[in-house]
């Protein structure tokens, strides 16, 4: 177990120094110049051999244009203009497979046109920490031989493509004159859920052969929410009793709108329900009677105690966002159970939380390891008398789980079962929808491409369609 430890710590300065240097030339350095770089490297290999003409002329004519590159981006661009002012407006929030559009603000109040130049976005570092190296379960590790098993390097690979959550593309910025504006828009499409952290951006400019890049560092931080991707969801019709939700509704609607009639005033009624014309002819107290609101209420579990991470628990969060924005409607409160550090339960409805709040907290949620599942259980049960309907999502089928389920149909509550696994027991009830892995990705993957072609079809019949009077391009300086 130390070699292995030992053996993983070392892995992971390896990667991570190799990706930095990696991430270091891909910043500097345009794609032709990182052909470049990797031409010379191979020519150096034969040019070695003096008597090898070729290879050696290569190497030196490469290496020459490379180093004029190099020398060109410390010498003429050393500073950066003054009076440059950039601003980032980004969208609330982002899903997965689905572009974001966001736009920059450039003031150009310097002395001098600014011409060449393109921005770059600087996220957040997206290498994995050692605690998420060593407990992560790569999707499709039982299949890997011994020795990637130990070294993990295609573990940690998965790991920080699923930390980088989106890659935002250079920009290039048309030229702007002295004492102009000019609003420009850029998009980029997340692949991953989480909190995608911008510190800044990169205002850069390349030199007269392309190859290398001046780098100029705005610090310009900003996040943006990116929520999971969102199915559609054909749910069964589940007979759900109304139950009054009194102190629910009087949040947001009072004690009712439907007059029902007069009654004796009971101590503790509220004076200005007294109806002052009766009471004067009565010659007692009587209170205004209304009826009590009522209100549609589900519940949505999920179950995330000792969950595998990887594309099945990915593959729940989809379902869990999908089932959200299904079962949310106007007049049905939704409470979604699930556990982080600890249980949590959170309400959506009238006078409660919006949907966007529940995707949110689905967007940063991860596996839990700690055996909180009993916990989970007893704070559905104490709640279940005022529940409408259930909806539980599990990623593996034990005797607690068929214990909670037994349990919760002896209170009469309708259930609507769902299970990601690909690993089936003989054990689990027939009415338990089953879901391999990989079902929900495939369906969301063709989504994406349906939007993508709706879209790419949409814009060119927009551009196809004659105009009378065209509006200004959005990258006009004003």
């Amino acid at each position: 177990m130390k070699l292995r430890s030992l053996l993983r710590r070392r892995s992971l300065h390896n990667f991570s120094a190799v990706w930095q240097a990696q991430n270091w030339v891909r910043r500097r350095f345009t794609r032709s110049g990182q052909f470049l770089i990797m031409s010379a490297l191979l020519t150096a290999t034969f040019g070695i051999n003096t008597r090898m003409a070729l290879a050696y002329q290569l190497f030196s004519f490469i290496t020459a244009c490379l180093l004029l590159a190099w020398i060109w981006t410390f010498t003429w661009w050393q500073k950066l203009p003054s009076g440059l002012k950039i601003t980032r407006s980004l969208p609330v929030h982002a899903s997965v497979g689905a572009q974001a559009r966001y736009h920059l603000q450039i003031h150009n109040q310097s002395q001098q046109d600014l011409a060449g130049y393109s921005v770059l976005e600087a996220p957040h570092d997206p290498r994995p920490s050692r605690e998420q190296f060593a407990h992560a379960i790569e999707p499709g590790a039982e299949t890997r031989n011994w020795f990637d098993r130990v070294v993990g390097y295609y573990r940690w690979a998965w790991l920080l493509h699923m930390n980088r959550i989106t890659d935002i593309d250079e920009l290039p910025l048309p030229r702007i004159a002295q004492g102009k504006s000019l609003q420009i828009q850029h998009s980029f499409t997340p692949f991953a859920r989480g909190n995608l952290v911008l510190r800044g951006l990169w205002l850069t400019r390349t030199d007269p052969l392309g190859l290398c890049r001046s780098l100029h560092f705005i610090e310009l931080p900003a996040s943006l929410v990116v929520l999971p991707a969102m199915n559609e969801v054909q749910l069964p019709e589940m007979p759900s009793a109304r139950h009054a939700q009194e102190q629910m509704a009087a949040s947001s609607s009072g004690d009712g709108e439907e007059f029902v009639g007069l009654r004796q005033y009971r101590s503790g009624d509220s004076p200005r329900m007294i109806h002052w014309k009766s009471m004067a002819r009565l010659g007692y107290p009587v209170v205004k009677e209304y009826q009590a609101e009522f209100s549609t209420r589900h519940a949505l579990l999920l179950d995330t105690v000792q969950a595998p991470a990887g594309v099945a628990f990915e593959e729940a969060i989809v379902l869990t966002a999908s089932l959200i924005n299904h079962l949310h409607t106007n007049d049905c409160m939704l409470d979604m159970f699930y556990i982080d550090n600890a249980c949590h339960v959170m309400t959506c409805g009238q006078g409660q939380l919006q949907p966007e709040a529940l995707l949110r907290c689905l967007a940063q949620l991860q596996a839990c390891k700690l055996p909180l599942l009993d916990d989970l259980h007893a704070l559905l049960l104490s709640q279940s008398a005022q529940l409408s309907a259930c909806v539980c999502i599990f990623l593996r089928w034990d005797a607690a789980r068929a214990a909670l389920v037994a349990q919760l149909r002896k209170q009469g509550l309708p259930l609507q079962l769902w299970l990601i696994s690909n690993q089936i027991d003989n054990d689990v009830p027939e009415d338990v929808q089953i879901l391999p892995v990989g079902t929900i990705s495939a369906q969301s993957a063709a989504q994406a491409a349906t939007q993508a072609a709706t879209q790419a079809a949409a814009q060119a019949a927009a551009q196809s369609a004659p105009r009378q009077s065209a509006p200004p391009p959005s990258g006009e300086i004003r």
